[in-house]
């Protein structure tokens, strides 16, 4: 390292100086730097100046410089060649980098180590590529880790039959007699979600209609507690419809008393597999339902295709009737439509006695809701008079 330099001195020099990484070399002694290239200016920020002569501590913050000068001293002391890597380096311009280092032990002539060399490359952006990589790695394992066990959860809860049913009762509105009970789905898993989120994440993991299945099945073993004569409406998607598992489920009851309510709430384009199995299921004595009545394109395209026995008008179009000509004005239309096609028009959602007074007005033939109510568990409560 001292000396007057020849051609190949020169040389040497050139190849050193044009390394398209960090080059740096230390005193053995006290690791102060003696040479450093160009690559090692820009990398660092410093001019060549600065550094030589300073040690790590004299440049950077103490915890790298401990780190940096540990493994120095590994290096001399080992006499052998150490690679790092990953290891980070504050520069003064361009922020935190990250750094593939080599460090080898150059001997002197007493065969003892008189200088340090280290050769670093600059790996920032490769680094947190692939940080960011294993990072969605990791993720995309955790998510699967969860979907499984979602998927086991959603298993036990078909298998064992964990589902709380509760009933909310369809009373004829002009006597005030329960006619039909609605069973809904109630789930103890955690976290607590609603009904509706289960179903369709079941829905999405494949196992929606074993689900639906198995919520129907807890549903129909109480067909026999309900009043006498009423029916048992169930919720169900298509899917679940056009399934053989309801079919066999179905021809275990007596199916007139059986309404089947589609929850379906998406445009179905194809009703090519769906009437022959409800043309089915009526023969066998079934009823149809359509949810959701004036709420959009979907539930129309259902009672335009369907012919539904009964046809449930929205909670939105039910809610404050009684103050909203529009809303007045749809139900009348879909009560004289019903009415010309044989349907039974249903009202959800009603609350008040002033909702319930203009459903009677405009000829609405039964209501659901909390006003006439809750869902419960079995037996029902006699429903409340209600103000004409």
């Amino acid at each position: 390292m001292t000396g007057h330099p020849n051609d190949e001195d020169q040389l040497l020099e050139q190849i050193v100086e044009n390394i398209p990484h960090m080059v740096f070399v230390k005193e053995a002694t006290d690791l102060r730097f003696v040479r450093l290239n160009r690559a090692a200016e820009v990398l660092l920020g410093y001019g060549r100046e600065e550094m030589l002569g300073l040690r790590d501590h004299d440049l950077l913050p103490a915890d790298e410089a401990d780190f940096f000068v540990a493994i120095d001293r590994r290096v001399l002391a080992e006499r052998c060649m150490i690679e790092i890597e990953a290891e980070f380096v504050q520069t003064r311009h361009n922020g935190r980098r990250v750094l593939h280092t080599k460090k080898i032990p150059i001997y002197g002539g007493d065969g003892r180590p008189t200088y340090l060399l280290g050769i670093s490359e600059d790996i920032t952006e490769r680094y947190e590529s692939e940080l960011a990589l294993t990072a969605s790695r990791e993720e995309a394992e955790l998510h699967n880790r969860e979907r499984d066990a979602t998927v086991r959860l959603l298993k036990r809860v078909v298998d064992e039959r964990e589902i709380d049913i509760v009933f909310q009762p369809i009373v004829d509105i002009e006597s005030e007699l329960v006619v039909g009970i609605e069973a809904l789905s109630r789930f103890a898993m955690e976290p607590p979600r609603p009904p509706d989120h289960w179903f369709n994440l079941a829905a999405k993991l494949g196992l929606g209609v074993e689900l639906e299945i198995a919520a129907l099945d807890r549903s129909l073993l109480h067909l026999e507690a309900l009043p006498p004569g009423a029916f048992l409406s169930l919720n169900l998607s298509p899917a679940t419809l056009v399934s053989d598992e309801l079919l066999s489920l179905i021809d275990r009851y007596p199916a007139d008393r059986i309404v089947l309510e589609l929850t379906e709430h998406n445009r179905i384009d194809d009703y090519g597999e769906l009437e022959p199995r409800i043309e089915s299921l009526r023969r066998r004595g079934a009823r149809i339902a359509v949810d959701d009545a004036g709420a959009g394109w979907s539930s129309m395209q259902h009672i335009v295709r369907i012919r539904p026995e009964l046809i449930k008008i929205d909670i939105d179009l039910t809610r404050g009737i009684d103050a909203n000509p529009t809303c007045r004005a749809l139900a009348a239309a879909l009560v004289a439509f019903a009415e010309e096609i044989g349907s039974t028009v249903v009202a959800e959602g009603i609350e008040t006695a002033e909702e319930l007074g203009t459903l009677r007005d405009l000829g609405v033939a039964l209501g659901q809701g909390y006003l006439l109510g809750r869902p419960q568990h079995l037996p029902l409560p006699e429903v409340p008079a209600t103000p004409r």
